[in-house]
């Protein structure tokens, strides 16, 4: 290409020169055609350029090589030991974090649950309210007539509650004395429980009696399933002298079986605490809903210290022909003035 461009201009001087060589006077430069400048313009800069690349290469070479040292760092850095000085790293070798750490909360130790290393050891569950809780009157309260009763007690759908006022007998060996009962039916669809807050008249034959307020309740089939008594001192006449009421607790607890639990095999297991006062007999009874006792069983157990709870526990043979729903009903007799003194129940299903 360039060789046609300087035997094109070569071509176009000579005619040039051809055409005039017939004047006179000094030699002027010879004029390029307009056509031809832009060629001559590229081919001008062209020439420039590679000159300029020719003078350049050299010297950015001779430039690298003093710029590069003799000895280069390995690519990989050398760890850092334990023992020598931290150094700085500049922030561009950063990696970026997605979840920066300051941005996290520090847990506080009282949020991680962990175990204990010495675990606590509960022996008995706890024990709950009684079924029926007199809270007017207390232990051995001397009353006049009329008695004020306040108590609450859990109701029993379908069945009703008894208030009764008993005196002891006059007599060793004779039947304690009733002086007053009073019967009351739960609504159709009663409260888990009501309270009570009522006046019973009584009358004395003497000037002073040892009686007992009574308070139970009965399912639909007749059966008792709570009672709860305090002994009193009932007086002809003077005023009345209320002590505090005792314990609220439930006084027996069934601990095993479980409430509507099934028993299979003709034997019941049943374990739990009682709360006497005195040595005293808990009879244990086993009554379906037709009031047929299809097992029994006595246990001779003597009361707690200062009202504490004492265990007992029992094997009870029974016998039944086919599945059978039955109350477990655990019961104290009183000794002085016979009848229940407190009792405690639930349904149980037994099989054969």
């Amino acid at each position: 290409m360039k060789t046609r461009l300087a035997t094109l201009l070569l071509l176009v001087l000579a005619v040039l020169l051809g055409g005039c060589s017939g004047l006179t006077g000094p030699d002027l430069p010879t004029p390029i055609p307009t056509e031809y400048l832009p060629t001559v313009v590229a081919v001008t800069a062209q020439a420039a350029q590679r000159a300029a690349t020719e003078t350049a290469l050299p010297l950015l070479a001779t430039g690298i090589t003093q710029a590069r040292p003799t000895n280069p760092a390995p690519s990989t850095p050398n760890p850092t030991p334990a023992s020598a000085s931290p150094s700085i790293t500049p922030a561009t070798s950063l990696a970026p974090t997605d979840t920066p750490t300051s941005a996290l909360p520090t847990p506080s130790p009282t949020n991680t649950r962990r175990p204990s290393q010495t675990p606590t050891v509960t022996m008995t569950p706890g024990i709950p309210l009684a079924d029926i809780q007199i809270y007017s009157l207390g232990p051995m309260s001397k009353v006049i007539s009329p008695l004020l009763v306040g108590a609450t007690i859990n109701t029993v759908p379908g069945g009703y509650y008894v208030v009764e006022l008993w005196i002891e007998p006059l007599s060793t060996g004779q039947q304690p004395r009733l002086l007053l009962r009073d019967l009351h039916n739960f609504v159709s669809e009663p409260l888990s429980f009501i309270y009570l807050a009522d006046e019973y008249e009584f009358e004395l034959s003497r000037l002073s009696e040892v009686g007992q307020l009574r308070i139970s309740t009965f399912d639909a089939q007749d059966r008792p399933v709570a009672v709860a008594s305090v002994d009193l001192l009932l007086l002809q006449v003077g005023e009345n002298e209320i002590n505090p009421p005792g314990d609220l607790m439930q006084p027996i607890v069934i601990r095993e079986p479980a409430p509507n639990h099934l028993i299979q095999g003709g034997k019941l297991t049943i374990s739990g605490l009682a709360r006497l006062s005195e040595i005293s007999i808990l009879n244990i009874e086993l009554v379906t809903t037709n009031g047929k006792v299809v097992g029994t069983s006595d246990i001779y157990l003597t009361g707690g210290e200062d009202g504490n709870y004492a265990a007992f526990n029992s094997t009870i043979n029974y016998l039944v022909t086919e599945t059978t729903w039955a109350r477990l009903i655990v019961k104290e007799t009183g000794r002085r003035i016979v009848g229940i003194r407190q009792l405690a129940s639930f349904e149980i299903l037994l099989s054969p």
